[in-house]
């Protein structure tokens, strides 16, 4: 989705062309001018202008211009010269403070799933197992197959018969995607925190420890900016981004 702002600020790199043009003017031979720093100049600032989709007034003022035919470089008169730049730059600042230019912004295609930090740190649970859909890692601790899928939580599967491996609960962490498992304790992220949960009984799996905001929060998976309402500063403190979802 594309939202648009209007703005001068990138406006202002034709006139700070136009400036070093007029300046250069004022210390460069006709010679020079004509033969090398005219063409050179009126090419790139050309590509500048429709880089930029400048807006008519612009377009009348740079794009249709040829710069290599203005009087300016008519004049050898030192003082006319001067005095002829300085109209230029005033008719530029001119046409500078009537412009407005057109930005575009393409947000994120996704939608932020937020929960609340207090229902975040009481959302893990053990439930029934269920089918995977989505595995992202395996990890093997004595005869038990641990499988994360991604944003939900992690499967525990009894494989003490590898040909016949049988689930047997599903640890529910939001904003799940990676896993670690040392010892005992199974390190998973909760969105922003990390969490480590007690091995001894895989399937009543506690919650030893909890760091907070150890991770910053997961961007969207198109990585394009995401709206300024969504932003960390721009909603209530106890809000947690938890994960995304397609619009």
């Amino acid at each position: 989705m594309k939202e648009k702002n209007r703005g001068v600020g990138k406006c202002i790199i034709p006139y700070c062309f136009f400036l070093i043009f007029s300046v250069l003017r004022t210390i460069a031979t006709n010679a020079l001018l004509n033969k090398w720093l005219c063409p050179m100049l009126k090419d790139w600032f050309t590509h500048i202008c429709q880089k930029r989709k400048f807006n008519y007034l612009f377009t009348i003022a740079y794009l249709k211009l040829d710069i290599s035919k203005l009087s300016l470089f008519k004049i050898k008169d030192p003082m006319k010269i001067k005095i002829q730049t300085f109209l230029y730059i005033g008719l530029m600042t001119l046409l500078l403070s009537m412009s407005k230019c057109e930005t575009r912004t393409e947000y994120t295609a996704y939608n932020p799933v937020f929960m609340k930090r207090a229902d975040l740190e009481k959302s893990i649970s053990v439930q029934e197992p269920r089918e995977i859909f989505e595995p992202a890692k395996i990890y093997t601790k004595d005869n038990y197959l641990f499988v994360s899928e991604a944003g939900l939580g992690v499967h525990v599967v009894d494989n003490s018969n590898p040909s016949l491996p049988k689930k047997l609960a599903f640890i529910k962490v939001l904003g799940c995607f990676d896993m670690a498992i040392k010892g005992s304790v199974l390190y998973v992220d909760n969105a922003t925190d990390l969490v480590a949960l007690d091995l001894l009984n895989p399937t009543q799996a506690i919650v030893v420890q909890r760091i907070v905001n150890a991770f910053p929060e997961p961007l969207p998976p198109d990585n394009l900016p995401i709206r300024p309402e969504h932003e960390k500063q721009n909603r209530p403190s106890d809000l947690v981004l938890v994960k995304w979802n397609k619009s």
